[in-house]
């Protein structure tokens, strides 16, 4: 603070120290005499409270006298007026007689001084004024008859003080009066200050509830334009989004608190350029506010005012992590006012914390979306899926059947054959068949359409190969050794066929003349995810073309094209009446 303020405060200090305790009237008027201020003194003097006299003409509060007096005092003032303000203007004594509240009168001396303001130019009058007494002739008129007989100065005396207390028991009853007054306006003041702090808190605490709770998107939205509306005493509130590729915003929430704030729906969109501050208020990234006297006809903005009946108009940026997406409209339809800095700070502060909670609320509300878009497609896949199966399992279904027809017609065909070497021919094929029927039956019981538990088929294909070769089988034993190890059918077709030809080889060629022995099965897993196939017997073993691989028979040659087909290794070895060890070995996948 510079000197001179300094200078001035104390200046202003005295003064109204000086104007309270002076025993003389001291008041201000303005060149009209209509009163603009005064001091107790004054009060007592008239028996009024200066807030009840206010603006009336001093005039009014003399005899006609004084009135007489005066006017001729403020025409001189007036004429000084005129004058450049080189020195102070005022008034000699002047004896006025002022009227008393409840009759009579009490005269005064008064002087009077013009008051300049800053820029030289007449702003008012300074009055004080000393009382002197009653006015000639006031007290003979107000006298009361004194009783025949009676002691009359005795009681005249005893009246006049009896008269003095009342009239000052009077004053400091009014005294009394205005300072009750003056207190409860002060109360009022300071409740309704109380109720103002009350009501922000309670909007301030809802909202913050609510935000810190909640990640319902409507309930958030629907909340803070209510609590916001209710914090500054507006007619509405609205939330706008703003998409900053294409400068559209869009209406989330509208909250109308009165008749006159037209309730507008949300997904209504606008160009920003429309909006009487929104491209202010994104590229600035502070608050705004306009009323619409402040905008020409011709502007956007003014059209935007008019159409939704807008007097006020404060936006607040909505900014979440560096970045603006909307903005929150506070709007006023009943009278052009502006906000003060105390209103646009808490309701920015409330607008700070709901920008975080929308954007919350909108994740989540996305992320719920996604998986209830997820949840739907998952449940159309299983459907789709069950239906393949279905599908599947029919496919399965049917080639075994197929399958199982063409056996029968070939038995039906190696029954009515007369070439033995022809009905050979047919029942190996009616084998071959039949293990891949097999698998199919196996696919379509099975719970997983893709793999066949190729342990248990090898147990239903060696007892369909012993029934199939009758009596010859009866003096030789078939044994299976296998792991349930899932193969595919890609897998398992090409393995059925290989076992299929290996175990019929053995039961037509292994034991000759009648002999029996035995037979062997085993599917082991090996190393590095193979899988070992092989079939063993104790017959007489393989000649030795087939040892050396030049072997040109259909079985043979049928083996290694199969274990080709698995990308397996085939090895054989056998020794004159020692049996045949065949060995595959492929990888599981």
């Amino acid at each position: 603070m510079t000197n001179a303020e300094t200078l001035f405060v104390e200046g202003e200090k005295s003064y109204r120290f000086l104007t309270r305790n002076v025993s003389d009237a001291v008041w201000t008027t303005d060149l009209d005499m209509r009163l603009t201020g005064g001091n107790p003194s004054l009060s007592r003097l008239v028996g009024r409270g200066i807030e009840e006299i206010l603006g009336e003409k001093m005039t009014e509060r003399l005899t006609p006298a004084s009135q007489e007096a005066a006017a001729n005092a403020l025409a001189e003032l007036r004429e000084a007026a005129a004058r450049p303000s080189g020195r102070a203007e005022e008034t000699g004594p002047l004896t006025l007689d002022f009227i008393c509240k409840h009759g009579g009168a009490v005269r005064t001396r008064t002087w009077t001084r013009l008051l300049r303001g800053s820029t030289g130019e007449p702003s008012g009058l300074l009055w004080v004024a000393q009382k002197t007494g009653a006015p000639e002739g006031a007290g003979s008129r107000n006298r009361a008859p004194v009783p025949p007989g009676g002691n009359q100065p005795g009681e005249h005396s005893q009246r006049i003080r009896a008269e003095t207390a009342l009239r000052a028991t009077q004053r400091e009853l009014e005294e009394t009066k205005n300072e009750l007054a003056c207190a409860l306006r002060l109360r009022k003041h300071a409740e309704a200050r109380l109720d103002q702090l009350n009501c922000e808190s309670l909007c301030l605490q809802t909202s913050a509830a609510t935000i810190a709770s909640s990640l319902d998107l409507d309930l958030v939205l629907n909340t803070v334009t209510r609590e916001m509306t209710k914090l500054l005493k507006a007619d509405g509130c609205a939330i706008f989004r703003w998409d900053q590729h294409t400068d559209i915003i869009s209406l989330m929430v509208d909250h109308a608190a009165t008749p006159a704030a037209r309730q507008r729906e949300a997904g209504e969109t606008y160009d920003l350029a429309d909006h009487p501050r929104g491209w202010r208020t994104v590229v600035e990234r502070r608050p705004q506010q306009v009323v619409v006297g402040e905008l020409d006809e011709r502007e956007p903005g003014y059209a935007y005012l008019q159409k939704d009946n807008i007097r006020s108009l404060l936006v607040l940026p909505m900014i979440y992590q560096g970045r603006v997406f909307g903005f929150v409209e506070i709007r006023d339809s009943q009278e052009e006012r502006a906000f003060t800095d105390r209103q646009t700070g808490l309701a920015q502060m409330l607008t700070t914390q709901a920008t975080s909670a929308i954007a919350n609320a909108r994740l989540y509300e996305h992320t719920q979306e996604e998986i209830t878009r997820r949840v739907h497609m998952e449940a159309e896949l299983r459907k789709s899926l069950r239906d393949k199966e279905a599908l599947l399992q029919e496919v399965h279904h049917r080639v075994k059947n197929n399958l199982q027809v063409i056996c029968s017609l070939l038995n039906l065909k190696s029954e009515s054959g007369k070439d033995p070497e022809t009905v050979e021919i047919l029942r190996e094929s009616q084998d071959r068949v039949r293990s891949m029927a097999l698998i199919h039956e196996q696919l379509y019981q099975s719970p997983d359409l893709e793999k066949v538990e190729f342990g248990s088929y090898l147990q239903d294909l060696a007892s369909h190969l012993i029934r199939s070769y009758g009596t010859e089988s009866a003096r030789v034993r078939l044994t299976v050794a296998a792991d349930d190890v899932p193969l595919s059918i890609a897998k398992a077709v090409p393995c059925g066929l290989i076992v299929n030809e290996l175990v019929s080889n053995a039961l037509k060629h292994a034991f000759p003349h009648g002999s029996g022995g035995e037979i062997s099965v085993a599917l082991r897993a090996g190393p590095d995810q193979h899988l070992v196939l092989s079939v063993a017997d104790d017959g007489v073993g393989l000649p030795a073309d087939a040892e050396s691989g030049s072997a040109k028979t259909l079985g043979l040659r049928l083996i290694q094209i199969l274990t080709d087909q698995i990308d397996g290794t085939l090895s054989f070895s056998s020794s004159g009446g020692t049996g045949t060890h065949v060995r595959i070995v492929f990888p599981t996948s």
